[in-house]
C-alpha cells in the first residue's frame, strides 16, 4: 500500500473557455478552493477547454464534487489535442468516479503531453457542474511505501443543541476525512526532494488529490479514503545516521 499525490495542478494557471455558462457560477470558479465555489452551464451537455499555453505532461485527471450537493454530472469524457479543434482528437480516455465517497481520480493509460484538454461533461440536472478539477501529474513514492500504522478517519461535523427538557436537535453538516500517522522511512535523496518540492508547493494553503494505492486489497472501497486533502501542518524532514530520511505528517479533507 502507498499513496499517490496530485498537486502540481496545471488546470490553476491554463486559459479555461466553456461552451455555456451561467453568469453566476462561471468557469474561473474551478480555480477556487472552495468545493462550494463552482461552474455551472446552461445545459446538459457542455465541455470545458484547458489551455495551457504550451505542451505539458499529464498523468491524471481529478474532480472534487460540491460538498453540499455532489457531482453535477452524469458522465465526462476527457480529451487532449495539440490545437483547440476537437474533430478527432490525439488523445480520449472515460472519467471515473464514485459518487457514494466523493472520490473523482482517474489517472490515464499513459502520461500524454498536449497543451489543450477538454473535459465533455453531460448531466440530467438541466446543467453541468464542476467544482475543484486537477489535471497534471502524478507523484508516487513507491520504494520505501508507507507505514502500516496509517490511520483513517471520518470525522461527522454535526452541531448538537439540547432544549432544558432534554430534548436533543442535531445540525447534521456534512463528514470530512483525515488521514493521519502518515510515516515514511528510509528515503533516498531522490525521494525527499521530490517530496519537498511537494509540500513547498502545497504548504497548509493549497489543496491536493490523494489516491491510497492498492488499499482495495484491504477494504472492499478504496474510493471511501481517496480525495481533495491539505496538510495540517508543513511536515518535517529528519536525518537518521544512516544518511536516509524520514517524514511524518497528517492530512485533512478539503472543504
Amino acid at each position: 500500500m502507498s499513496l499517490v499525490y496530485y498537486y502540481n495542478n496545471l488546470a490553476k494557471t491554463a486559459t479555461i473557455t466553456a461552451s455555456t455558462e451561467n453568469a453566476q457560477y462561471p468557469a474561473s470558479n474551478i480555480k477556487d478552493d472552495r468545493r462550494t465555489k463552482i461552474y455551472r452551464s446552461t445545459s446538459n451537455s457542455d465541455n470545458v477547454v484547458f489551455d495551457f499555453g504550451s505542451a505539458e505532461n499529464v498523468d491524471a485527471v481529478c474532480i472534487a464534487p460540491n460538498w453540499q450537493t455532489g457531482f453535477g454530472f452524469t458522465a465526462i469524457t476527457i480529451e487532449a489535442n495539440t490545437a483547440n479543434t476537437w474533430g478527432t482528437p490525439a488523445f480520449t480516455q472515460s472519467f471515473s468516479f464514485d459518487s457514494t465517497y466523493g472520490t473523482g481520480i482517474t489517472e490515464l493509460s499513459s502520461t500524454q503531453s498536449y497543451r489543450y484538454w477538454r473535459l465533455v461533461i453531460t448531466s440530467s440536472l438541466g446543467y453541468c457542474e464542476l467544482a475543484n478539477v486537477f489535471i497534471g501529474p502524478k507523484m508516487d513514492i513507491t520504494t520505501t511505501g508507507v507505514n502500516s500504522g496509517i490511520r483513517f478517519k471520518v470525522d461527522d461535523l454535526v452541531e448538537t443543541r439540547q432544549t432544558e427538557y432534554g430534548q436533543v436537535f442535531i445540525d447534521d453538516i456534512t463528514q470530512k476525512k483525515k488521514i493521519e500517522n502518515v510515516n515514511y522511512e528510509n528515503m533516498n535523496k531522490t525521494e525527499v526532494a521530490n517530496f519537498e518540492a511537494f509540500y513547498d508547493y502545497a504548504r497548509t494553503v493549497n489543496p491536493f488529490w490523494v489516491r491510497v494505492k492498492n488499499l482495495d486489497s484491504v477494504i472492499n472501497d478504496a474510493d471511501r479514503y481517496g480525495g481533495i486533502y491539505r496538510f495540517t501542518r508543513v511536515p518535517d524532514i529528519v536525518l537518521s545516521l544512516g544518511g536516509f530520511y524520514s517524514t511524518s505528517f497528517r492530512l485533512e479533507e478539503q472543504k
